[in-house]
């Protein structure tokens, strides 16, 4: 069921990757121009026959962090794994692993790859849609503040998602707790409430946006995700 398939818990990977993870489920094994390492698409292997031909493809990205896709693992090996005397190793020793994305950002692939990726996978642009429900402030995509912006509208809709990207609690900044070390260093919170913190989801936010009219974010901070729900239907 549905409830089996999502009900994966937080013990994975650190490193959120669900954009790469959802088009390497989705993409076939001889996709045209996507590559992924190490292997290939699951699309028409283990995943065979989750897409139906004329079906709408959704995807929702549920996360408290931004994605971190990976085109360069090195940059996220443990200190225990580095070597001082090794000049890349140590500029990633002075890293923390929180904040590792972050610092690297040639290490991850450009959002371009999953707005083109996901759109390929269907016949036309229109059966594909991207959500996401991530790091945001709660405000900043309500109902109150929706129902402000024709999003249908290009213009109005771009206003939209400059004015999210714009909040100073959707910028990357460092914390270092006020500690030397760089071990506990981690982004500020976009959002930090009853339910939770999260950071800022840029990232997926950007994919959202190049879905046009069949993309939008909401915030997994909300006290209750039942209206971000009913905004994506």
């Amino acid at each position: 069921s549905m409830q089996c398939m999502v009900d994966v818990g937080t013990d994975g990977c650190g490193f959120e990757q669900p954009l790469e993870a959802a088009l390497k489920a989705l993409a076939p094994s001889f996709s045209d121009g996507v590559s992924f390492a190490p292997g290939v698409g699951h699309g028409d292997e283990a995943n065979a026959g989750f897409m139906r031909e004329d079906a709408l493809l959704i995807v929702i990205a549920l996360s408290d962090e931004d994605d971190c896709s990976l085109k360069d693992t090195s940059v996220m090996r443990p200190p225990g794994q580095l070597d001082a005397n090794d000049p890349a190793d140590a500029q990633l020793l002075l890293q923390g692993m929180n904040v590792r994305c972050h610092d690297n950002p040639g290490a991850v692939y450009d959002v371009g790859r999953y707005v083109a990726g996901l759109k390929s996978l269907r016949a036309y642009d229109d059966l594909v849609m991207f959500f996401a429900i991530a790091g945001m402030p709660p405000a900043d995509v309500d109902e109150g503040t929706l129902a402000s912006y024709a999003l249908d509208n290009l213009d109005e809709r771009e206003a939209f998602y400059d004015a999210l990207l714009a909040d100073p609690a959707m910028q990357e900044t460092i914390d270092d707790l006020g500690t030397p070390s760089p071990d506990d260093d981690m982004l500020t919170p976009a959002c930090d409430t009853a339910q939770g913190k999260a950071f800022p989801a840029r990232r997926l936010v950007d994919v959202a946006r190049g879905f046009g009219a069949n993309g939008l974010v909401q915030s997994i901070c909300q006290e209750d995700l039942g209206p971000a729900v009913t905004a994506i239907l």
